[in-house]
């Protein structure tokens, strides 16, 4: 600190103590951790692999205490600098643990203005109460949905535009943009791949009887699991539900009458009934509308309005859905015989 212009490659902690708000000021050591040895072997050479361990000390303690710049003063992650880090430095740094478990979040009635003036609320922590700035950010930040987040991004870049070189509260607006792009770009974890069940039991949703009977924990069941044979112990076939048609193919006749056209035919030979309709279109000179008013009987209008992805609703009927699970079971048992290799029989029970 006293001779920046020898070898010293940390810039930022020089600059801090020989300039700014902290010039002249002096400062403690507290040892947080204590390693066996003295980081030399027997002939008082430096160890290389005791280093090695030491160096990711001061990484792990870097990033627990959060003291890379711009929330610190170290200028580097291990043997990385912070300039050449391609994502933010919060993204880094590892989730504190809460001491408090943190009870139920009660959804407030007040109106809060979400675009508050974030120089300002930063200027007024900073001149009053500096030691506390950082925990303000984090607060300030918390619960700012990501358009505000990108409005203040643009604020405070503008801001610190406009100031100097000199300006000696640069490292906490940045640290504020830095926690802004860390919530604005979370980099995508991926995703683990769950492994295809082997076995797949497959029955019709005939009606939401099938809600109250639960296939998967019975099958699942240690007295069911007991009548397998031998060869297929190991194996856990999952249930899954196939959906009945939707009303689209009663509603609409367009791909069976389309599969009849061919491209030589005569169009103009096909009935047409658009002529003198309120809902022919101006360009092409036929109906094209989404206008359901056209659908003149009231009880098929409603049915429309629900779209052709709508399944009608079928009156709960435990015997029909009994009749699904026996065919489900049984064309399981005919896939799983040809699969094992086993006679039918076997898995009557």
């Amino acid at each position: 600190m006293k001779n920046p212009e020898k070898d010293n490659k940390c810039n930022i902690l020089y600059k801090h103590f020989n300039s700014y708000l902290c010039k002249n000021a002096t400062y403690t050591v507290q040892i947080i951790e204590v390693l066996e040895g003295t980081g030399r072997d027997n002939n008082k050479n430096v160890d290389k692999e005791i280093t090695k361990i030491r160096m990711q000390k001061e990484t792990e303690w870097m990033l627990k205490l959060r003291t890379v710049y711009p929330y610190g003063l170290n200028d580097r992650i291990g043997n990385e600098y912070r300039s050449t880090l391609s994502s933010s430095i919060a993204s880094r740094f590892p989730k504190l643990e809460r001491k408090h478990q943190r009870g139920p979040r009660v959804r407030s009635t007040r109106k809060i203005n979400s675009r508050i003036d974030i120089i300002l609320e930063l200027s007024l922590v900073l001149h009053g109460n500096i030691k506390n700035a950082m925990n303000t950010i984090r607060l300030l930040l918390e619960s700012k949905t990501k358009r505000i987040l990108k409005y203040f991004v643009t604020t405070i870049n503008d801001f610190l535009e406009r100031q100097s070189e000199n300006f000696p509260y640069t490292s906490w607006y940045l640290a504020a943009l830095d926690t802004i792009e860390f919530k604005l770009y979370k980099p995508e974890t991926p995703k683990c791949k769950k492994k295809a069940p082997n076995s797949i039991i497959k029955i019709l949703f005939e009606n939401k009887s099938l809600d109250f009977i639960n296939i998967q924990k019975i099958i699942n069941l240690d007295d069911v699991v007991s009548t397998l044979p031998k060869k297929i112990k190991s194996f856990n076939p999952v249930v899954v539900y196939t959906l009945k048609p939707s009303i689209r193919s009663k509603i609409f006749n367009y791909k069976n009458f389309i599969s009849d056209i061919t491209v030589s035919d005569d169009l103009s030979t096909y009935p047409c009934f658009c002529n003198g309709s309120s809902f022919v279109d101006k360009d092409h000179g036929h109906i094209v509308t989404g206008d359901l008013r056209i659908v003149q009987n009231n009880k098929l209008r409603k049915i429309f309005v629900k779209g052709p992805k709508y399944r009608e609703p079928s009156l709960i009927d435990f015997e029909k859905a009994k009749d699904c699970i026996d065919k489900g079971l049984s064309e399981f048992i005919k896939l799983s015989s040809n699969k094992f290799k086993i006679d039918k029989g076997e898995l009557s029970e």
